[in-house]
């Protein structure tokens, strides 16, 4: 575990230093703790629960023929977005190195986050901290394409706030080219028009009730059944593997949605003052972990809905509580967010093996 500590202590002296030094703009230890995260990623071999297989699809993807808008078929029960598709065949043109596929998607994925949170987040190092420590680097970690969906989903956010309906539709779109659950977030432009504070602690208080019944998740896929929907599709297959029913109703994660949400409703008024582009992530946050509540009982759409919706906005809110408070509180809000930062790394890292690179298995 020691490149991820490694890291992770990285990404916080990076804070403090820039904090210590009053530096605002990504300085040369920012850039080198990036820079250490990106071979992280990119020089990973063997690790990542889903590294072989990607490493399979990377291989299937052979010619251009089987390319449409969206899906490239990659076998006869594997479809693949054509965004991601598209990046394979390309490499495969030019290298056929599954090796150079995971560097360069490491590279691409970095270097989007990179520009997305220095567009959206009012402290950017903290968001890579929160990224890094939460669900959504040990995506990318494992070649997922949600992790690539969901930094265009933050991006979206961003023309939510500016009323641009255009560009936020061409997030959405790239985000889909990646994995198609980037198409849920396409209601929340509607957050523009229905802003109402009221709305939110209603909607949450109706998902945590139905939760507690069990969720409906599994009953959408009845009756998408019903509707002539293929058994091939995800939304079927998925219902028959292990992961259904993997959030636990009242766990720590459910409890933690909950007490976020209510901070979030309750400092409202000071968090989107210092940060207005948390008037559309408070709601994305608060619906979202609202639409994870509702299909609680299957539980990889729950965590697709988690990974795409509530944790990019995670990534921008926490760290916003620090300027939203006073000069001699703003310590309480760093210590917050470390805390959230190593309780979720500690999570994540608890049983995963340990970390091998590209380079020493090549030795």
């Amino acid at each position: 575990m020691i490149p991820y500590t490694g890291v992770l202590l990285l990404l916080m002296s990076a804070y403090l230093y820039s904090r210590a030094h009053y530096v605002v703009a990504p300085n040369l230890l920012v850039g080198y703790t990036l820079l250490c995260l990106t071979a992280l990623l990119g020089l990973r071999f063997g690790v990542g629960s889903d590294y072989y297989s990607y490493k399979e699809i990377f291989y299937s993807t052979d010619t251009l023929s089987d390319f449409n808008w969206f899906i490239y078929k990659a076998g006869e029960n594997t479809p693949i977005e054509s965004g991601y598709a598209a990046l394979a065949f390309l490499v495969r043109e030019l290298t056929d190195s599954y090796a150079v596929f995971v560097f360069l998607w490491a590279v691409l994925s970095v270097s989007l986050k990179i520009y997305v949170f220095s567009k959206t987040s009012p402290i950017f190092i903290l968001s890579f901290l929160i990224y890094f420590a939460e669900e959504w680097f040990w995506k990318d970690h494992s070649g997922a394409r949600s992790g690539m969906a969901a930094t265009f989903v933050l991006l979206s956010m961003l023309y939510i706030q500016k009323g641009s309906f255009r560009k936020f539709c061409l997030c959405i779109f790239a985000g889909v080219l990646f994995h198609v659950s980037a198409a849920i977030a396409l209601p929340f432009y509607l957050i523009r028009y229905f802003p109402n504070i009221k709305i939110m602690p209603v909607v949450l208080v109706v998902a945590i009730a139905v939760s507690l019944t069990g969720g409906v998740g599994l009953m959408i896929v009845e009756l998408a059944g019903l509707a002539g929907v293929p058994d091939s599709s995800r939304l079927i297959k998925y219902a028959l593997r292990e992961d259904v029913g993997g959030i636990r109703i009242l766990g720590g994660t459910y409890i933690l949605h909950i007490l976020l949400s209510c901070i979030f409703l309750f400092f409202y008024r000071p968090l989107t003052s210092a940060w207005p582009l948390n008037k559309s992530l408070i709601p994305l946050y608060v619906y979202g972990t609202a639409l994870f509540f509702l299909v609680l009982d299957y539980g990889i759409v729950a965590g697709r809905i988690r990974e795409l919706l509530t944790v990019p906005a995670i990534t921008i809110l926490l760290p916003s509580f620090i300027p939203a408070l006073k000069q001699k509180e703003q310590v309480v809000g760093v210590f917050a967010v470390f805390g959230y930062a190593i309780l979720w790394f500690y999570l994540k890292t608890r049983e995963r093996v340990s970390y091998s690179s590209i380079l020493t298995a090549t030795l």
